[in-house]
């Protein structure tokens, strides 16, 4: 009964992975739309709620259930080269994300 629930996490998790890598593109290609300074993931009880930070105000684009957070919170931190092992405090990473012919550094 364990192998047959482990798998079925698993092929879930492989199944949503290019929904989560989508899902936090369109989020940074929103944020250097938006010319935001950083984006920021807020985590709450039942929900997350996903912003950006423009000239120090935060302004809220998305709130999302609980469950996506950690993969979320994944894909962000290694598109950015930072430690996926350490959480609970805020972190700080730098990313290039090529947009046509332009690199932007945000």
């Amino acid at each position: 009964m364990e192998k047959s629930i482990a798998k079925s996490n698993v092929s879930y998790s492989i199944r949503k992975t290019p929904i989560v890598i989508n899902y936090v593109d369109a989020v940074i290609i929103r944020a250097i739309r938006a010319k935001a300074n950083a984006i920021c993931i807020e985590s709450f009880e039942e929900t997350v709620r996903i912003g950006f930070i423009k000239d120090r105000a935060f302004y809220e684009k998305q709130i999302l259930p609980k469950k996506v957070e950690k993969a979320i919170i994944s894909r962000l931190k290694l598109q950015s080269d930072i430690n996926i092992d350490k959480s609970g405090e805020p972190q700080y990473g730098f990313s290039q994300v090529r947009v046509s012919l332009l690199v932007l550094r945000c």
